[in-house]
């Protein structure tokens, strides 16, 4: 299945004037009437990509469609990493201090 927010060059949470104008700018630049070297097969991608994009309904079903298919895409997480003064951050977690416990045990504490 082809990735038509690549196609257009748009991001996925992109608004339909965005769609849009995006559409406008690649049919300029690729329509084979305009560019005699342009490719007519990417011309027909564009304008299929745009008839998805632009319509609610089949956007929506495209996205569940294409993103079931491709759970990388879906699952783009940044990872959020918190500063801390504390300088045991590394020795505790949830069971108490990992650090200690081990020096006591080795001391027989």
């Amino acid at each position: 299945m082809k990735d038509y927010y690549k196609t257009l060059g748009v991001k996925r949470n992109s608004t339909k004037e965005e769609i849009h104008e995006a559409f406008r700018k690649l049919t300029l630049k690729y329509h084979p009437d305009i560019n005699k070297g342009a490719s007519q097969s990417f011309f027909k991608e564009i304008n299929e990509a745009y008839h998805v994009l632009s319509s609610d309904e089949l956007r929506e079903e495209y996205d569940k469609k294409y993103f079931s298919i491709h759970p990388k895409v879906k699952n783009k997480r940044k990872t959020i990493i918190k500063y801390t003064d504390d300088p045991n951050i590394f020795y505790k977690d949830n069971r108490g201090d990992k650090f200690n416990d081990f020096l006591n045990k080795k001391n027989g504490i």
